[in-house]
């Protein structure tokens, strides 16, 4: 279908299904039940033309649903619409989801160079299910056994680099293996290519965009099965003329103490092999540094991390110029950054990854285990591409070395900087890589003094059978079944081989020497350490656990250093605070400062109290807000040398800029709480900016009521106040003979009215006279007339009001028929009671 027709297609569903919208929207405005009952036809034309638009629903949901997971809803009836609604809705979900994709590959986020490719390679989704037993443990002949090399690291001591030679050196050889001494005092070795790795650059192709170069099919190429020397030489000379190759590894490391790698995939565009890492003659695979070291050489994985560390301890290779795409599928901010998730969102390619499990010891190779190892590989520089060329894109074309694409760069170096750093063990402190301390902090386990020694005791003799017999720790004893044993302690062959659950051979062979080592470390336990104790006093941090490869990054340095100063100082020591902490930490390191060291910290006799510090400062305040009496605001209260007011931050000192008689700014009060509902002459007198006349008038007036005595009347002569005016003896006499009037009217028990008049008028006390004068006359039950035959205020108007004149009602007789049966309550679901008399 071309653009026109594709066009004038869109422009008639489009305006159909306009149409169709305006339709039914005009026909739900209409009340359908009532056409229906008036008229069959419609009825039936309203039925037929809906079973056809439900049978066209369920045929464009069918074909929505149509390669991909969600299934459709069956609608047979109108209700079924509203039933599988949630179902429908998921369908167009899924539509509006491939519609995105499809415009990201559009609009070039996404770019595949040929659509047709995905669909050769698409393979079917993976079976359901675990992977076959026989396929994850196999009881075979160890195959390092076999290995020529008698130098293999067997996790003892120091690992010491396996390079003889340095190809493509920067730094001559003998000026690279350079040793140090870490923070736990053990000996470790730099990285030989170190050097290499941080000057070199890389090549022109990484940073600009150019178009993906297609993978080969899958299904019609086949992979190069590398099982000689002859055939490494031949892969080897293949391998220095390609300019990007793609890396990958199969480790197994359950029935070895160090683990080891049992094969390797190495692509080029054009060409797959899958290298044997298990024959004797694997130490030859050191000829690979000629293609991993060489920086013209474009280096691909995915998630190196581990990678590196295992092709430098099994074969003494390492790599320069590496590109690894899980830190690109970061940097982009991809939902999921596994090499299944690439291969299935650029590529279309669904691996299984249950052969990620599996034991690649096996020999042969099952073909299913060899086309998951090829496909690791196989597609990994097309996927390259793509992440180089949208890293590119967001970078800028005219800066490529910034942005995401040098952050992935920088990334991946310092991925190749990574060492194999051994497997050490400290039986006393359990640091190392494989100590017992970096297993017991990451687990939430409290052990007594005769289990915290078992525990040490049992995971030491499992590092020693372990390193003896080159053999896996977990499959001799399990972490778990480890703390089982620590925590029951048993005394006897039948409990510890029935808490030893899987049961190995080495713990069945060796169990009376196991039961030893338990008795022995429990009675010497009983006066050891105690767990918290340990884990609070170490302050060294701690190694990576066992089963966790122990990795860290080189000491960068520059090359002139590596060359002029081969004993390099140790690497700074890092403290590790202890994990149980005598201080709170809930609030952070708000109070940190703060902190009691004991629980009588401050608080003895003669001892300074522990001053609390706010977390905020305070507002500006004054003095006059706290002071009492006429105590100095610039002065310290006497007994409170002690407390946080005393010190300089809260020495509140007087406003200077207010003054006395500031109108704007008087301090009055409304109402105090509790004591009488007036105030007295003192606290009036202490309020500043308040008149001297309001002072006197409220004193007198207290005079007047005889509520003021003798001590209040000395101290207003101390203070001096003048006498009151004639104008206010006036007032005076006036509201007492008011209340005089008041009290006889209240002794004949007569009522009295209260008017307020304006002040200083003879009309009548005001309102505020009032309060004062006490409390009302009393009530008079005797005179009061009978509340039950009390006579109504108003007169009977009953019988003046005429009758209204009902009307006919002919619904009247309705209303006295017997009522319907009630509905039943239905049973709520709750407690319920049965009573019996």
């Amino acid at each position: 279908m071309d653009s026109q027709t594709l066009k004038d297609f869109q422009d008639r569903l489009s305006s159909a299904l306009v149409e169709t919208t305006r339709v039914v929207g005009q026909i739900c405005q209409e009340d359908i039940s009532f056409q229906r009952s008036v008229d069959p036809d419609v009825s039936a034309a309203l039925d037929s033309h809906g079973a056809r638009l439900l049978q066209l629903a369920q045929t464009l949901l069918e074909r929505a649903v149509d390669g991909s997971d969600v299934d459709a809803p069956r609608l047979r009836e109108q209700e079924d619409v509203d039933n599988s609604w949630s179902s429908v809705v998921d369908v167009v979900d899924s539509l509006l989801e491939r519609a995105d994709t499809c415009l990201d590959v559009h609009t070039g986020r996404v770019k595949r160079s040929k659509p047709e490719q995905a669909e050769e390679t698409k393979a079917p989704l993976p079976a359901k299910g675990r992977l076959d037993k026989s396929l994850r443990f196999s009881n075979i002949v160890k195959p390092q056994l076999q290995f020529a090399d008698a130098g293999r690291y067997d996790g003892t001591g120091a690992f010491k680099p396996l390079l003889t030679s340095k190809p493509n050196a920067m730094l001559p050889f003998q000026h690279s293996i350079v040793s140090y001494t870490d923070h736990v005092g053990h000996t470790q070795y730099r990285n030989p290519y170190e050097t290499e790795i941080i000057t070199s650059k890389y090549p022109p192709a990484v940073l600009a965009s150019a178009d993906p170069i297609p993978y080969q099919p899958f299904d019609k190429t086949t992979a190069t099965y590398v099982d000689t020397p002859e055939g490494l030489q031949a892969m080897l000379t293949e391998l220095q003329e390609a300019k990007e190759i793609a890396i990958d590894l199969e480790h197994h490391e359950l029935r070895s103490y160090v683990g080891l790698v049992c094969l390797m995939q190495i692509s080029t565009r054009g060409k797959d092999w899958i290298v044997d890492t298990l024959k004797p003659w694997r130490a030859e695979l050191r000829l690979l540094n000629q293609v991993f070291t060489n920086p013209e050489i474009l280096k691909v994985f995915h998630g190196a991390f581990m990678d590196v560390s295992w092709l430098q301890r099994d074969f003494g290779l390492y790599v320069v110029s590496m590109f690894d795409t899980y830190h690109a599928a970061r940097a982009l901010g991809f939902p999921q950054a596994s090499l299944a998730s690439l291969l299935s969102r650029l590529v279309g390619f669904d691996a299984d990854k249950r052969y990620q499990l599996a034991d690649w010891r096996i020999r042969p190779l099952p073909a299913e285990m060899l086309k998951y190892a090829r496909s690791d590989t196989h597609f990994l520089l097309n996927i390259y591409d793509h992440l180089r060329n949208e890293l590119v894109r967001r970078s800028g074309e005219a800066d490529a070395e910034a942005g995401p694409l040098a952050e992935v760069l920088k990334n991946s170096r310092q991925t190749a900087l990574l060492c194999y750093q051994g497997l050490a063990y400290d039986e006393d402190s359990g640091m190392g890589a494989a100590g017992w301390f970096g297993l017991l902090k990451k687990s939430a386990v409290y052990l007594s003094r005769e289990q915290f020694a078992v525990f040490k005791a049992v995971h030491h003799w499992r590092d020693s059978v372990g390193r003896a017999e080159d053999e896996g720790v977990n499959f001799i004893m399990q972490k778990h079944v480890l703390f089982a044993v620590a925590r029951a302690l048993p005394m006897d062959t039948s409990s510890l081989l029935g808490i030893c659950q899987p049961l190995s051979p080495q713990v069945r062979k060796r169990s009376e020497e196991l039961l030893g080592i338990i008795r022995q470390a429990k009675a010497t336990g009983a006066t050891g350490p105690d767990i918290s104790q340990v884990l609070q006093s170490s302050s060294t941090r701690s190694a990576p656990e066992r089963d966790t490869v122990s990795l860290e990054r080189c000491d960068g340095g520059s090359a002139n250093r590596a060359a002029h100063d081969p004993t390099p100082k140790p690497q700074p020591h890092t403290a590790e605070s202890p994990m149980r902490s005598g201080v709170s930490q809930f609030w952070g390191h708000t109070f940190a400062s703060n902190s009691r060291v004991g629980p009588a910290a401050g608080v003895g006799p003669g001892g300074d109290r522990q001053q609390i510090r706010l977390a905020l400062p305070l507002p500006p305040l004054t003095a006059e807000i706290f002071e009492d009496g006429g105590a100095s605001a610039t002065e310290p209260r006497q007994g409170l040398a002690g407390e946080p007011g005393s010190r300089a931050e809260h020495a509140f000192t007087k406003d200077r800029s207010r003054t006395e008689d500031a109108d704007h700014n008087t301090v009055f009060t409304i109402k105090q709480l509790g004591g009488g509902r007036k105030r007295k002459v003192a606290d009036s007198a202490q309020l500043p900016g308040l008149d001297k006349a309001e002072a006197t008038h409220s004193r007198s007036t207290e005079v007047a009521d005889g509520n003021t005595n003798n001590n209040v009347e000395g101290s207003d002569a101390e203070e001096g106040e003048r006498a009151p005016t004639q104008k206010e003896k006036k007032q005076q006499q006036q509201r007492r003979e008011r209340r005089r009037q008041q009290r006889q009217l209240a002794k004949e028990g007569r009522t009295f009215a209260i008017t307020n008049g304006p002040e200083g008028s003879e009309g009548g006390p005001k309102a505020d006279d009032a309060d004062e004068a006490g409390a009302a006359p009393a009530f008079d039950y005797a005179a009061a007339a009978a509340a039950l035959q009390a006579e109504s205020a108003e007169p009977d108007q009953s019988q003046s009001r005429p009758r209204p004149v009902r009307g006919f009602n002919p619904y009247g007789k309705a209303a006295d028929a017997p009522h319907g049966a009630r509905r039943v309550r239905k049973d709520r679901p709750g407690k319920t009671m049965t009573f019996t008399d």
